[in-house]
């Protein structure tokens, strides 16, 4: 007897065997990641478990109705033991139901983990289908190369990571001729958004928000209906036109006659490299969704402050320095400071100003000081800015003086002086 067919006739009665022996019990539920057959069960549907087989490599799965149960790989479906996990699980899966990628590379691998240095898990041929379930959010670099890493499985069930730089990631669901350049859809996807530059980032990373640069009006703005990218900054706007982008790179693209190069490094970050006044400009943008309440944070904070000062007091005095007085609008008169000129204060300043509580400290000097007051002495045409490390305790305001040099470029104060000089007030 032919041995093919004993092997067949022998797997077949075990598996008999095995589903006519299963009880009714449900062991658990599924999403299926890529279906055999999406006329019985579709790719991102949730299912009820009824039972497994080892020997097999399979799962009889039922969606719940009348119809009979259904045989399926094991591999196809990802296993839970309640359904609100499988729900969650298919709902964070739901965008790839219907991507799949096709290998453009002889010998292309697959990975455990999304690293090039992680271990091998498959080499695929040429033009070998995969199904997509995932993507990692960040882009990575690999060598002259960036992209994303996919999670992937193949029709032999073997799952990982695969860099998509020779992967042709496509749509099921879209015809042929409803198809559109994918690096073109990528542009256009990324210009849904509006994006703020990197300083922004900075600045929220250290809690230092500079209200002069930290505005909504700077940034770079796409207007999808009439293809204008506009770029906002501190001292100009560039308006330029974008319906005919060339591609230089897979995720690099030239706009405007002036050839303006955008760069799509994630789906929440832009580079975009041009020249102003013959200066060459490259700016990271980013994506920043809650920058009104950002705002409004910083705006509070400073006023929070300020009206600290004045429950203590309108009038601060010290014996050796003067007295302070100061309005309810912000404003200072400072009086009788001579012995802060012109190391601290410039001879020749009015003596009046306003003061601002837009510099910073760092987490260390919050241990010793409640924040940094500048006083913007008036002098002639021009403002002299003097910045103080204070703390307000019992109706007691202690400044120790601040040397520019010791701010950095966000507003912010790492360290006090070794020699510092420090004053002493009283409410009156």
């Amino acid at each position: 007897m032919n041995i093919k067919y004993i092997k067949t006739v022998a797997s077949l009665f075990i598996i008999s065997i095995f589903f006519l022996s299963c009880s009714p019990k449900t062991i658990g539920y599924g999403t299926i990641i890529w279906s055999p057959d999406e006329t019985q069960f579709q790719t991102g549907q949730n299912v009820t478990i009824i039972s497994e087989s080892e020997l097999a490599d399979v799962y009889l799965i039922s969606d719940g109705s009348d119809n009979d149960p259904f045989q399926i790989d094991r591999w196809r479906i990802i296993f839970f033991e309640e359904l609100t996990q499988a729900e969650k699980f298919s709902k964070s899966v739901s965008e790839y139901t219907n991507i799949y990628a096709r290998n453009l590379k002889d010998g292309l691998l697959i990975r455990e983990e999304p690293d090039i240095n992680s271990q091998r898990a498959y080499k695929m041929r040429k033009d070998q289908i995969l199904k997509v379930f995932g993507r990692t959010e960040e882009i990575a670099n690999i060598g002259q190369y960036e992209g994303y890493w996919y999670h992937v499985i193949t029709e032999e069930g073997v799952s990982g990571y695969c860099f998509d730089h020779y992967l042709d990631i496509y749509d099921s669901s879209i015809s042929p001729e409803e198809k559109i350049n994918p690096a073109i859809h990528l542009l256009e996807t990324a210009f849904t958004k509006i994006y703020h530059p990197s300083n922004f980032i900075d600045m929220i990373s250290s809690s230092a928000i500079n209200l002069k640069e930290f505005t909504p009006k700077v940034g770079l703005f796409p207007d999808m209906e009439n293809k204008i990218l506009k770029i906002t900054t501190s001292s100009y706007t560039l308006n330029i036109p974008w319906d005919n982008p060339v591609l230089v790179d897979k995720r690099s693209f030239s706009i405007g006659e002036d050839d303006y190069i955008i760069h799509v490094l994630s789906d929440r970050k832009l580079q975009i490299n041009y020249y102003y006044e013959d200066q060459q400009v490259i700016t990271n943008y980013f994506v920043i969704e809650n920058i009104e309440d950002i705002l409004l944070s910083e705006i509070e904070r400073r006023e929070t402050l300020y009206n600290q000062l004045l429950e203590a007091g309108t009038n601060f005095s010290s014996n050796a320095y003067g007295n302070i007085s100061m309005g309810i609008d912000g404003s200072f008169k400072w009086s009788n400071y001579d012995r802060l000129v012109p190391q601290i204060i410039p001879a020749g300043s009015e003596g009046r100003g306003k003061i601002r509580f837009n510099k910073f400290i760092t987490d260390q000097l919050k241990e010793e000081y409640t924040g940094i007051i500048s006083f913007n002495f008036k002098y002639g045409d021009r403002i002299i800015v003097i910045n103080f490390l204070y703390t307000l305790e019992n109706k007691k305001l202690k400044l120790t003086y601040v040397p520019e040099n010791d701010i950095d470029k966000l507003s912010i104060v790492h360290k006090k002086s070794i020699s510092p000089v420090v004053l002493a007030f009283s409410a009156d």
